[in-house]
């Protein structure tokens, strides 16, 4: 099977997402990073793709369609990709079915389609930055490509978007296929920053030309977010590169998956939801440290890589049980020998799933080594990547030492009741609310910081008097207010 391909880093120069202009590109180089990129399965990842290099477009050579084997990436990314004949308008339906020279046939996917997947975030790509995916002859996937970046707009300032274009019989279809497509590497993104991303609460469907159909998905209720991010870009795609190598690419990809699902459900009142994951990641993780420790010690089994470890049965005669060979897996690979966080992560799990721990039983463990859990975990999801050494201690150190979460920012308001007020509060509760609108002016990619606003409103329909002292909030990362 050809493995050889690109998953290329494309930085813009300036120009907002759908306002491309073809005379602003004349002469500007793109820059690019070469990997490679395999997935078992039909619409789950790009198969055989083709090396891009950068290149020149010109005004005169747009307007007249005469690019050669060079068209402009659609929607505003000023990148430039190889295909088999001229590109001459930026609305028109591109079908480039000769691109895919293997596949099968046995489906008419002639016709166009994108989607545009947007999610809430903790990781940002650097302003100006596309991470994108190109297929190329030989592909027996039917995408076109598959482009990451971070929306800076004032409207939906920090949301990570997903641009897909790909064929497929009909606008049903596309849908189900191009939004897979979209999520596929996301969980990859939050492992490599260490920072939530949530699924996509909007795509878009749509057939890419004047006139073309269009389906819209909105998941109702808004997900704010105050802290933000910066991908590693580089170090990101070369993870992408170092997953989709792996021989045992799908456990690995489920750990990571699974430490993504994590980071989304990690919250102030309990972590047990995200500590659930964790186990689930350790579990999968397991799997791909025993496959590596029998290729190095040339094992067969389980059983032969406890021998090769020291493991001793329990009783004299008996074989090993494959049980605490993977038990002293993770302890030793997983978790670096840090058999306290092993063990309390691995008694609430079962605990909860067994039914021999309550709730708060479980989350009482939990409290106590939720983060160097996460730490340990993540930090075995990287090293068993095959990421050189370098770029694993560069995406444990620094502002991805810690899990950044998604939940959301937590207003707090003190105040005191009037003196002459006269409610009866020996008989009746009081009811007061507490509300603002949150809005996002910007985000700081130096600091790794979003600049918002609130305006904290505290009103009661008991008629209840009082006065508003101070306000507070609580929100994932560090928080700053002014009261500006």
């Amino acid at each position: 099977m050809a493995r050889a391909g690109l998953l290329g880093l494309r930085r813009l120069t300036g120009n907002r997402p759908g306002t491309f202009a073809p005379d602003q590109v004349e002469s500007q180089k793109r820059k690019r990073r070469s990997l490679t990129c395999r997935k078992d399965g039909v619409l789950q990842q790009l198969r055989a793709f083709r090396r891009v290099r950068a290149s020149k477009v010109t005004q005169a050579a747009w307007e007249q369609g005469q690019l050669d084997e060079r068209a402009k990436a659609p929607l505003g990314a000023t990148a430039l990709a190889q295909f088999s004949r001229p590109v001459t308008s930026v609305h028109q339906d591109r079908r480039h079915a000769a691109l895919y020279v293997a596949h099968d046939g046995s489906e008419d996917l002639s016709v166009s389609y994108d989607a545009v997947a947007r999610a809430i975030s903790a990781a940002c790509l650097p302003p100006d930055t596309i991470l994108s995916l190109h297929p190329g002859p030989g592909s027996t996937e039917p995408i076109e490509f598959i482009n990451y970046e971070t929306d800076y707009s004032d409207v939906a300032a920090g949301e990570l978007v997903s641009h897909v274009r790909g064929h497929s019989p009909d606008l049903d279809s596309a849908g189900i296929a191009l939004r897979n497509a979209a999520v596929r590497n996301l969980q990859i993104l939050a492992v490599a920053a260490n920072a939530a991303i949530l699924a996509p609460h909007l795509l878009l469907i749509y057939e890419p030309r004047a006139g073309g159909r269009f389906r819209l998905f909105r998941t109702l209720g808004w997900d704010p977010q105050g802290a933000r991010r910066i991908v590693d870009v580089d170090r990101t795609g070369t993870l992408v590169q170092a997953f989709d190598r792996h021989p045992k690419q799908d456990r690995l990809l489920r750990a990571a998956e699974n430490y993504g699902e994590s980071l989304k459900r990690i919250h102030p009142a309990s972590p047990m939801e995200a500590a659930i994951h964790l186990w689930i990641a350790v579990e999968n993780l397991t799997e791909v440290v025993a496959d590596r420790l029998k290729g190095e010690y040339g094992a067969a089994t389980l059983v032969d890589v406890g021998v090769e470890l020291g493991l001793k049965p329990e009783k004299p005669g008996q074989d090993l049980d494959p049980r605490s060979v993977r038990g002293e897996i993770r302890r030793r690979a997983i978790f670096d020998g840090d058999n306290k966080t092993y063990k309390a992560l691995r008694e609430a799990s079962d605990g909860i799933e067994h039914g021999y721990l309550s709730f708060g039983e479980a989350r009482d463990r939990v409290d106590q080594i939720f983060e160097p859990a996460a730490s340990a975990i993540r930090r075995s999801i990287l090293r068993e990547s095959g990421l050189p050494a370098d770029d694993v201690d560069a995406l444990l150190g620094g502002v991805f030492t810690r899990p950044l979460p998604l939940w959301r920012p937590v207003l707090v308001a003190d105040g005191s009741f009037s003196d002459t007020t006269g409610f009866d509060f020996v008989n009746r509760p009081a009811h007061m609310r507490l509300d603002s609108a949150w809005q996002i002016h910007s985000i700081d990619p130096s600091r790794h910081a979003t600049e918002a606003s609130f305006e904290p409103h505290v009103s009661s329909h008991d008629g209840l008097e009082h006065a508003l002292e101070r306000v507070g909030l609580a929100a994932p990362g560090e928080s700053r207010l002014s009261a500006d």
